[in-house]
């Protein structure tokens, strides 16, 4: 939470200062503002897919695990294409 309040407080003081500016000035500052919320952006999108994959590979261990242990008897459920 800490983290969202200082990207908050970045963009309030970007904002503010750039009433103060012309207009290609306000312009180029909110385009540099863009492009890093873009990066940040980019950055948490790569981190959360690394924890995604290592959170399905474990699921996929599971499954595999639970899969040998069923009884041969018994179908295992799954969805029909």
């Amino acid at each position: 939470m800490e983290n969202c309040s200082k990207c908050n407080a970045e963009i309030n003081k970007r904002v503010i200062g750039s009433l103060a500016k012309g207009p290609f000035q306000k312009l180029r500052s909110f385009l540099l503002l863009e492009k890093d919320l873009h990066e940040r952006m980019d950055k948490l999108e790569s981190d959360t897919n690394k924890v995604f994959k290592v959170v399905f590979e474990r699921l996929d261990l599971i499954e595999e695990v639970v899969d040998t242990k069923l009884p041969r008897t018994k179908r295992k459920i799954d969805l029909k294409n």
